[in-house]
């Protein structure tokens, strides 16, 4: 009776240890749950030439086996709107100069885009209310240096005053090649000897002078001596 009980035992054991094998090997196991682990970016840096221009970024999203994780909801937002706003839909649009951090977020993941903007001068456009010389001269000496300090280093713009003829010397006149009337307005009694200083003096200044120009000679000088020599 005593072995017929030990044996009897020793199969229960080894049942029991099997069933118990037998259970652990069919347990079925639980799929670990995909979540935002990181997100791609379209784009990573860009910049915007001119108010309004628009980028869109586009945002892919993976799970922890770096696998994109379709129907995960991305949520975009701008640390400084007042340079660029973005959409829900990761548009961007340039509002003013500046730069500013584009974030992606999805769960725990983000992911940033850095927008600057900056604007580009294609052309300058300068409309004066009047012709007369003096605006002219201002629109070259201050109104024109302003806009363009706006254009980048490496742009090539050159301006100019176009002025009639009368505004110039005359270089066939200085060398003698002027009308009879040109001569006689110089040989005038009334002051002759002070109209031929000013047409010496205004000879003297033309060998140096690069432009010519009436207003760059600050001398004194009769309206007769300038217009027998322009």
């Amino acid at each position: 009776m005593v072995r017929s009980g030990s044996l009897f035992m020793r199969y229960a054991v080894m049942l029991s240890l099997a069933t118990l094998t037998a259970c652990g090997k069919d347990s079925p196991t639980q799929p670990q749950a995909r979540v935002s682990s990181s997100i791609v970016l379209s784009s990573n840096s860009a910049t915007l030439t001119t108010i309004g221009q628009t980028l869109q970024i586009n945002a892919t999203v993976l799970d922890q086996e770096n696998n994109p994780l379709s129907g995960a909801i991305v949520a975009w937002s701008s640390n400084n709107p007042a340079v660029a706003s973005v959409s829900s839909s990761g548009l961007v649009t340039a509002v003013s100069g500046g730069t500013a951090q584009i974030r992606a977020t999805s769960g725990s993941a983000s992911a940033n885009a850095s927008v600057t903007v900056m604007q580009v001068a294609v052309s300058v456009a300068i409309a004066p209310t009047t012709a007369t010389l003096a605006l002219q001269r201002q629109l070259v000496e201050r109104d024109l240096p302003a806009a363009l300090a706006g254009l980048p280093d490496d742009a090539s713009v050159s301006a100019a005053v176009l002025k009639g003829r009368g505004n110039y010397l005359c270089r066939a006149r200085l060398d003698g090649q002027g009308t009879a009337d040109d001569q006689v307005e110089l040989e005038l009694p009334a002051g002759g000897g002070r109209l031929e200083q000013q047409a010496a003096d205004l000879r003297d200044w033309a060998r140096d002078t690069e432009t010519g120009d009436r207003d760059d000679y600050d001398g004194p000088l009769d309206a007769r001596v300038w217009r027998a020599l322009s």
